[in-house]
């Protein structure tokens, strides 16, 4: 609040006293006095050659005498990988002390020290000389598991910045522990996007048996799916979960075993698999899982998440574009997601783009030998009744 201002002119020098350290190319007013608002609206736009807009950069609030000013946040998307384990995707408050500092957390406030959050919201705040940050990942991989290949799609707000110009080259991070590939800016609408979604996902996981394996099965690929595992809630989640069976489907994949007791697994699957419970069987709450596909107990030792097949990926693979990050373009591996002329594809469906979806169940059909932009993928055309 900037005051009880007892004049019009007082209110145009106060407003103009806290905007000068506040960065803007528009604005709206509210407000129930006209004279007021024209005269805002007058200095504003004669000095500053900014615009009104119904979706501003500041919100100028003047009731009864009161005079607040609101700045929206700026909203970044993009995808990060993670390369360390033990750290979680968003900051993780004490549960001690609510996040205020105690002794339990050294007075920090966190349980951990580093998240995805805080390394990339802490390089972010001092270029927008922004407050705070929340940050909206499409879903979250566990803080031990790696997130790597084209990385996690996220949102990132950035709360009451006063610095708005930032390049969007310079929104690229990259340390030792993340790194954030294709950031740009964005709207509010694509949290909803985030939050919202469900896609595939690859994840490949090292895993060991209790006892040994054959040793005539050491270094051979041993297929996995289509097949539906029936999961109840994991008992490490059940806390805060309701305890229920969740049908999830493994899409494809491989068991390949390194030696007699140390085996990968390669799977793609829905979007809420329990990859760790499916390895264990999580003493039988998960059916089938590769330890009685194996026919021995095993745990999982590291897990890694390789690819989340969201929109935006699906489409740059369709139209030939690699996946852009530091150390060149490599394009992303979908071999494993194999169409065949008599594969039942409805349960791919909800992790494509919709109009990838209905080119996925257009292939039995008529082909074009045209590629044009209204279906944007190769020898197939969603006007194809018309060409």
């Amino acid at each position: 609040m900037i005051g009880n201002p007892h004049s019009e002119v007082d209110i145009l020098s106060r407003l103009q006293n806290v905007l000068s350290g506040i960065e803007f190319n528009s604005f709206r007013i509210n407000t129930n006095n006209y004279i007021v608002a024209q005269m805002i609206r007058k200095q504003l736009q004669d000095k500053s050659n900014v615009e009104e807009s119904q979706d501003p950069d500041i919100v100028i609030n003047y009731f009864d005498g009161d005079l607040f000013i609101e700045i929206q946040p700026i909203y970044i998307y993009g995808r990060y990988r993670k390369m360390r384990r033990d750290m979680p995707q968003t900051k993780w408050p004490c549960h001690s002390c609510g996040g205020h500092g105690c002794a339990r957390c050294n007075y920090t406030g966190k349980i951990y020290s580093h998240s995805v959050e805080d390394i990339y919201g802490n390089y972010l705040l001092p270029l927008f000389k922004g407050r705070s940050t929340s940050f909206h990942g499409l879903g979250r991989e566990d803080r031990d598991a790696l997130m790597l290949g084209s990385g996690r799609p996220f949102v990132i707000e950035i709360k009451k910045p006063h610095v708005r110009s930032i390049p969007e080259e310079k929104l690229y991070y990259r340390d030792d522990n993340i790194e954030v590939i294709c950031p740009h800016y964005t709207t509010r609408d694509k949290i909803k996007y985030v939050k919202q979604s469900a896609f595939f996902k690859r994840y490949r996981a090292e895993f060991r048996c209790e006892t040994p394996v054959l040793s005539s099965s050491i270094g051979e690929r041993f297929p996995l799916g289509p097949v539906i595992v029936h999961q109840r809630t994991p008992l490490r989640v059940l806390h805060r979960r309701s305890d229920k069976v969740r049908d999830r489907m493994l899409m494809d994949g491989y068991i390949m075993m390194l030696d007699e007791n140390r085996g990968i697994l390669e799977i793609i699957v829905e979007s809420g698999f329990y990859v760790k419970e499916f390895i264990s069987g999580d003493g039988g709450r998960t059916w089938p899982s590769l330890s009685t596909i194996v026919g021995r107990p095993c745990e999982c030792r590291a897990l890694d998440v390789l690819t989340v097949f969201d929109d935006d990926l699906f489409l740059r693979l369709i139209e030939g574009f690699p996946q852009e990050s530091d150390e060149g373009f490599q394009f992303v591996d979908i071999s494993g997601m194999r169409i065949t002329e008599d594969a039942d594809v409805t349960p791919l469906l909800s992790s494509l783009a919709p109009g990838v979806a209905r080119e996925v169940m257009s292939m039995k059909e008529k082909r074009c030998d045209r590629r044009c932009s209204e279906c944007k993928i190769w020898e197939l055309c969603l006007k194809r009744d018309k060409t």
